[in-house]
């Protein structure tokens, strides 16, 4: 194969990747997104779409914005009394901060997992049922073990702990802990999970669980994540994110956000001279 030719094998496979990561079928869609804590603006003036069924990394230094705008899709930022949301959000087309929205279903279907494990001081069974009973997903005892099951299966923690599901949650270790999270988040069958720094926490073996976990679960759910790690973004995601001083500085498929990025901010970022 001549230089010519393999040259243009690889600009078609470009082509094939990105048309194949291209959000044609987005599920959140943000446009002119501001956020206030109190009178200082947080996050100014956020546009972009998540694609479905995708893997999409929030990355950027402390304090950018980044964790805010993630929970501003389920709502969470609701629950700081000095928070304010101006602009558009929607999901699967509905508007997520319309006086309609039911914000507890919202949050059922906008599921989050947190920086550090936060197991419920239940059982191992109960923390994963307890969403299942609060929205009464499931309709006799059978119906519910099997759901508990194939939660704590597809957040591959089954096999560590079907033998103590009525032991405490809160006494696995902290990866197994961070997995039951997941579980009980997919339990309630979201259609997006939001994951805030998931294995900031973890050690190295568990990390590479979670991240194995995430690839999984993004072909049946859409998975949003924020991490300080680049190197986890560039091995989780097909789309990264680039927030910098509360703006979305750059956004697009996450080959091409680091290998060659739009903004002179972006490849400071990248290469270590700001964050």
């Amino acid at each position: 194969m001549n230089m010519t030719v393999q040259i243009r094998t690889a600009e078609i496979q470009d082509m094939v990747e990105n048309a194949i990561l291209a959000p044609s079928a987005s599920i959140v869609s943000a446009k002119n997104v501001n956020v206030y804590y109190a009178g200082k603006q947080a996050l100014k003036n956020i546009s972009l779409d998540v694609a479905k069924n995708r893997v999409t990394s929030f990355i950027g230094p402390s304090g950018c914005g980044k964790t805010t705008f993630l929970k501003c899709i389920n709502r969470m930022n609701d629950l700081i009394d000095i928070c304010r949301v101006e602009g558009n959000i929607e999901v699967d087309g509905q508007d997520i901060y319309s006086p309609e929205v039911d914000v507890v279903a919202l949050r059922a279907h906008v599921g989050m997992v947190f920086q550090k494990p936060n197991p419920f001081p239940k059982s191992i069974f109960e923390n994963v049922a307890y969403g299942m009973r609060i929205h009464g997903l499931t309709n006799n005892k059978s119906e519910l073990a099997d759901r508990v099951e194939l939660s704590l299966r597809k957040a591959a923690l089954w096999d560590e702990v079907k033998d103590r599901l009525e032991q405490p949650g809160t006494g696995l270790s902290g990866g197994q802990q961070q997995r039951l999270c997941i579980a009980r988040a997919i339990a309630v069958e979201p259609r997006i999970v939001l994951m805030d720094e998931p294995a900031s926490a973890l050690d190295p073996i568990a990390t590479a669980k979670i991240e194995e976990l995430i690839g999984d679960l993004s072909t049946n759910y859409t998975i949003i994540i924020v991490t300080h790690s680049m190197q986890q973004a560039a091995r989780v995601s097909q789309f990264t994110a680039f927030f910098h001083m509360g703006e979305l500085v750059e956004y697009g498929n996450t080959k091409t956000t680091f290998t060659s990025p739009n903004d002179e901010r972006t490849q400071n970022y990248i290469t270590g001279k700001i964050g």
